[in-house]
């Protein structure tokens, strides 16, 4: 559990500073796509990015409401790093539809972890307590 934990913490911190690289420091530039062969590519990403998120997440957080707690989590990363690229010296813009698809990524992350953790439940194996 520790080491879901320190993924989970790592990628949190990891998506604050690649959300707060500053312009002049990003290594790909205006935008980071190629307009006509992947429009809206940055949206994708923002939604995977969150998907990982949350998935990390549901796999620390215990308790029958861990999905509210993370997607409370995620709205509020994605609010606070969005708000934080329109500082002067970050000299990103901060997008709405950016944080839209960030949440939206902690919200695919659920039906993905259930799924995910359920096979690899299923798949260890059952120890019999019973002797021989």
């Amino acid at each position: 559990m520790r080491w879901w934990l320190t993924a989970a913490v790592f990628w949190t911190l990891l998506i604050m500073a690649v959300c707060w690289l500053p312009m002049p420091m990003f290594p790909i530039g205006t935008g980071g796509e190629h307009p006509k062969r992947f429009p809206h590519l940055d949206k994708a990403v923002h939604a995977g990015i969150f998907v990982v998120f949350g998935l990390l997440w549901l796999r620390v957080i215990p308790g029958p409401r861990r999905f509210l707690v993370v997607v409370a989590a995620g709205a509020a990363l994605a609010a606070i790093t969005e708000c934080g690229q329109n500082l002067p010296i970050i000299g990103r813009d901060g997008e709405l539809a950016d944080g839209l698809f960030d949440v939206l990524g902690v919200f695919l992350a659920y039906p993905l972890a259930t799924f995910l953790f359920r096979r690899v439940r299923d798949k260890q194996p059952v120890v019999s307590m019973t002797r021989a």
